[in-house]
């Protein structure tokens, strides 16, 4: 049995680690599957200090501030989220991000989409401070899901 690319649909050897045509990596990812942003790029870049892992996603960064610039002091104010990716280019990546206060109440709960996420690529997202329904106490960030980058583009997400 083949393996198949899960980006550039190219068969493959069953022993194959890498794609033989994009080189995507034929690993299974964090969940056990071969989903864009869940397999972990064999050469990932640098992670600058103050970024955090995106859960399910071993490749993809974020740092939180306050909207206004610096740390976030009262936990009611917009905030500003600075995704990084250091693994394989993706587009139409959704996040979800979610947080609870003290007392382990929801008081965030939105997604955001972010439609090209280049390797080595910095987004920032915004969250108004309205979604904020409580001082937040505990922020997390997942991925929900993300495409793979078109075949054009290499794996430093730029054009061939």
């Amino acid at each position: 049995m083949r393996s198949r690319c899960p980006r550039c649909e190219t068969e493959n050897r069953p022993v194959a680690r890498f794609c033989a045509h994009c080189g995507l990596s034929l690993a299974d990812g964090v969940d056990g599957t071969r989903r864009p942003g869940r397999v972990a790029h064999p050469d990932p870049s640098p992670v600058p200090e103050g970024f955090r892992l995106c859960e399910q996603a071993p490749d993809l960064y974020y740092r939180i501030e306050s909207a206004f610039g610096g740390e976030a002091l009262l936990g009611t104010e917009g905030l500003r989220l600075t995704v990084l990716n250091v693994g394989y280019s993706l587009c139409r990546v959704v996040l979800r991000l979610r947080g609870v206060n003290k007392k382990r109440a929801v008081c965030l709960d939105v997604q955001r989409t972010i439609e090209s996420l280049p390797r080595g690529a910095l987004v920032n997202l915004d969250v108004a401070s309205y979604e904020i329904t409580a001082p937040l106490h505990v922020l997390r960030v997942f991925l929900e899901t993300a495409e793979y980058a078109h075949e054009g583009e290499d794996r430093q997400g730029g054009q061939r």
